[in-house]
Order: C-alpha cells, then sequence, then structure tokens
C-alpha cells in the first residue's frame, strides 16, 4: 500500500546525493575539512564512526558484543545564490557478537549487517524554514529522542520500545518558527525492512517549543500497522516530553499512552542528568516504567538506569551504564546489565 513511499525516498536520496556534489558550492555556512569533505565542496562535515559496546546480562553471564564502522556526512545543498537542502547520511556495518538477543532484522548470533541509521534530504528551498520537505530513511519525530539524539549512545529513550521502530523509510514535513518548532511524517511501518508486509504504514508527529531553551516541552503522536515479531499490530500513542535545564543539572520526563491493537500501553520514562562546565563528563540517572493491560489485568516492568559519558574531545566518546530491573512482566527474569563503549570518530 505504501510502496510507492519507499521508491520517493529512495530516488530522493540518491538525487540528493548527486545534487550535492554538483550544487555544492557557494553556501553559507562552513565546517572543519578533511578530504572526503574536501571532495564535496564548502558546508560539507564528514567523519568516519567507529565504535565497540560490550553488553554483560546477569542471566547468563555471556558477554554481547556489537562493533560498528560507519561514516557521518551532512552535506548542504546550495545554489549560486540560496541553500536548497541537506542531505544527511549514516551508515553502518555492524558486527555482532554472541548476540543471543539482537534486533530483529539480524539473522544469527554471529553475524555482518549493513544498516542505514538516517539517509535523508531535507528540501529547504520552500520556505525561510518554517515549511521544509524530508525523504529518505528517517527517525521518527516523537518524544525526547527527537530532540536529544541517542543514535550509537548507551543513552536510550525508548523509542523503538514504544513505538517498534526508531527510523522508517518514508516522507514529511517539518519547520521552525520563531515560538515552536515541529515534524510529521508518513512511512512504511517497517523499519530496516525494504520489501513490502501486508498493508503497513506509520504516522507521527511532534510539535514543541524550541529545542534550544532552558525549558521546553512537546506533545507527540503516533498511529499505524506496523511490523512486529508475529503479525503486524495496530499500535497508537499519544505522548508529552519536558525538559528544564537547571544550571549543571537537567530533569527530563516522558509520558506515552496508547494501544497495540486492542491493549492499554502506558510508558514513563525521567531522567536526571549532570554536566561539568567544559561538557566532558555527563552523568545520568533513568528510570523507565511501562504498563500493559490485556485481558482485565495489569501488568508492570521498571529498569533504572545509571550511567557516565566521557568525551575528552570532538574524537573521543568513552561511557558505561549499569541497569537493573526492579519489576518485570510475568515470565520474565529480573536481570542486572552492565553495558560499556568505546567510540572514535575521525
Amino acid at each position: 500500500m505504501y510502496a510507492w513511499i519507499a521508491r520517493v525516498a529512495s530516488v530522493g536520496g540518491v538525487a540528493a546525493v548527486f545534487a550535492s556534489s554538483v550544487l555544492g558550492q557557494g553556501a553559507s555556512t562552513q565546517w572543519s575539512q578533511n578530504p572526503v569533505a574536501d571532495w564535496f565542496g564548502g558546508n560539507t562535515r564528514f567523519a568516519f564512526d567507529l565504535s565497540y559496546r560490550g553488553t554483560l546480562p546477569s542471566t547468563t553471564g555471556k558477554p554481547i558484543g556489537l562493533g560498528a564502522v560507519g561514516f557521518d556526512f551532512h552535506h548542504v545543498v546550495s545554489s549560486a545564490t540560496r541553500d536548497i537542502g541537506t542531505v544527511t547520511a549514516q551508515g553502518y556495518l555492524l558486527r555482532f557478537d554472541n548476540a543471543y538477543m539482537r534486533p530483529g532484522f539480524v539473522e544469527g548470533q554471529e553475524d555482518w549487517d549493513w544498516t542505514w541509521r538516517i539517509l535523508t534530504f531535507n528540501y529547504t528551498g520552500l520556505t525561510s524554514g518554517w515549511l521544509n520537505v524530508k525523504a529518505g530513511h528517517i527517525e521518527l519525530p516523537y518524544g525526547l529522542e527527537w530532540t536529544f539524539d541517542s543514535n550509537g549512545t548507551l543513552r536510550d529513550y525508548q523509542l523503538a520500545p514504544n513505538l517498534g521502530l526508531k527510523a522508517d523509510w518514508g516522507v514529511g514535513v517539518n519547520g521552525v518558527l520563531p515560538e515552536f518548532e515541529y515534524e510529521v511524517t508518513v512511512t512504511r511501518g517497517l523499519g530496516m525492512e525494504i520489501r513490502d508486509i501486508g498493508d503497513s504504514y506509520a504516522v507521527c508527529g511532534r510539535v514543541g517549543t524550541p529545542g534550544h531553551r532552558q525549558f521546553v516541552v512537546g506533545l507527540s503522536g503516533f498511529h499505524g500497522e506496523v511490523i512486529s515479531p508475529g503479525p503486524l499490530v495496530e499500535r497508537t500513542r499519544v505522548g508529552v516530553d519536558v525538559q528544564q535545564q537547571l544550571g549543571a543539572w537537567t530533569v527530563l520526563g516522558e509520558l506515552s499512552v496508547g494501544d497495540d491493537n486492542d491493549d492499554s500501553r502506558t510508558q514513563l520514562l525521567a531522567e536526571l542528568n549532570w554536566v561539568n562546565n567544559d561538557e566532558s563528563v555527563l552523568v545520568y540517572l533513568q528510570d523507565v516504567n511501562r504498563w500493559r493491560k490485556t485481558a482485565g489485568s495489569t501488568e508492570s516492568f521498571n529498569r533504572l538506569g545509571l550511567g557516565i559519558q566521557y568525551r575528552p574531545d570532538s574524537h573521543w566518546d568513552v561511557s558505561a551504564e549499569m541497569r537493573q530491573d526492579l519489576d518485570v512482566f510475568p515470565g520474565a527474569e529480573r536481570v542486572f546489565t552492565m553495558l560499556a563503549q568505546v567510540r572514535y570518530r575521525f
């Protein structure tokens, strides 16, 4: 039903990369250059991104490894007189080691897989910024993740567990105005999958006050027939997120309610974090709660996480986190999990 969205997104992404190489001269902002960025001309940011993450759950005592070798590419497409749009491409070759717990698109415990985290062209030539058009593999605009990009880090704002998707192939509109910013997307509802699976689709959107302010509030909505381990799930969510900065401290919260088919779902996330003066050290405490109602009974899940992230410069990122399940859904075990990651960008 929505196969045309994938075709439009694929064509738009290829066209954007071609346009960036042809038109990428004379735009308004200069970034630090390297040989790849130099080849594309001005207004290009490019970095190789290497990382390895280890996860050790108490239930098995067997470590899970995830390695990533990829790139992060941003290019402002311009004519001689104005900016036309922005190409964003984040592609990664993933290596899974002993991955007995893994995403659905990974076939085996020891596996290699290529994935596009993000691959978009955001056309900005229509207006002065209040109406832009985006196509490609888009991160869904919902909740705290929209203002705090957790890709490639241990911090997780639970977008994928809540919606069943984090990024999806499709199209959307977005914009920034003096008092609010917004994004709305229509996507295929299949995440990483390219092939059609039934009449899947997803509509998602968020509107909120500008993300650079000390106090930010946003409203989000999601509805669709989306991929799951079994048949497609009809999923609906409505959420509100808030953030308040108090000097070196920031308080974050997100409440999301809705249903999967006819079963009620609620998720509540709260975080308190602290950064030092030069923002090289971040410490955070995060609490995640979920409730689900099935056949008249309510089941709950609660997990507490404590993490630290150290970024001494623009290249290195070293982080660790401990997670403890305080309450789990019936049939599951309480798990204490330790995670650590080293990341290098150049």
